[in-house]
């Protein structure tokens, strides 16, 4: 059984682990967000020659790509949810901050 203290710890350890794996993941979803999924969705996206049809409309197919539109929704989420753990983690640091300075007799 862990130890209240040990607890504490490995909430810490995970929680940075957690954030610097969002960190990591950023500049790929920056990038991604401006382009289409990479997944072929039209027979001439699979190179499959089509017989008369539409004209292609690349803009069109990114502006309303799934994929691409995925990933602007979960950085939109991504940055509200991250501004609130902020404020929540700074937070618990400056009480302990404050405690341990209290305690020191500061």
């Amino acid at each position: 059984m862990l130890t209240p203290d040990r607890r504490l710890e490995l909430i810490a350890d995970e929680a940075a682990k957690e954030a610097k794996a969002i960190a990591d993941l950023l500049p790929a979803c920056f990038d991604a967000q401006w382009t289409r999924g990479r997944r072929p969705t039209t027979g001439l996206d699979a190179g499959i020659r089509g017989k008369g049809g539409p004209p292609a409309d690349p803009t069109g197919d990114t502006v309303s790509d799934e994929a691409r539109l995925r990933i602007r929704h979960e950085l939109r989420a991504a940055d509200r949810t991250l501004i609130k753990a902020t404020a929540f983690l700074r937070g618990c640091r400056s009480a302990l901050e404050r405690a341990l300075a209290a305690w020191e007799g500061d």
